[in-house]
């Protein structure tokens, strides 16, 4: 049974590595509950289903870009708190994901204490 005080987090990344990574480090935190997801078309069907805290997108995938994901994720769930993570980091990109939705764009090259920051940050 799924501790009800923890936070549910979706991760989308299509690189199975990175998505296992954020997810030991989330669930090493001990504070959230965090499913993973490498296809953002089966992603975007549970979220159309299932409540969520917090989705952490990645920003390039081969089905659709970070950008079209935050947008499909904003037409099922208005509130939805979404935090982009890419490699790809422009001024323009920050600006397109934030106009799509996204609360934040962070850089891939993240220490995982800092990441745990803006996570935490983001669900205040």
């Amino acid at each position: 049974m799924m501790d009800e005080k923890k936070r549910k987090i979706i991760i989308i990344d299509d690189d199975k590595d990175m998505c296992e990574t954020l997810q030991d480090i989330l669930l090493l935190s001990g504070e959230y509950d965090v499913s993973c997801f490498h296809d953002p078309i089966k992603a975007l069907d549970v979220i159309e289903y299932e409540d969520f805290s917090l989705v952490i997108i990645d920003y390039k995938m081969p089905e659709m870009d970070g950008i079209e994901v935050i947008q499909h994720i904003k037409d099922l769930q208005k509130n939805a708190v979404i935090l982009m993570l890419t490699a790809f980091i422009s001024k323009d990109l920050i600006s397109q994901a934030k106009e799509a939705g996204a609360l934040e764009v962070l850089s891939k090259v993240l220490l995982p204490s800092n990441l745990l920051e803006h996570i935490r940050t983001a669900l205040k």
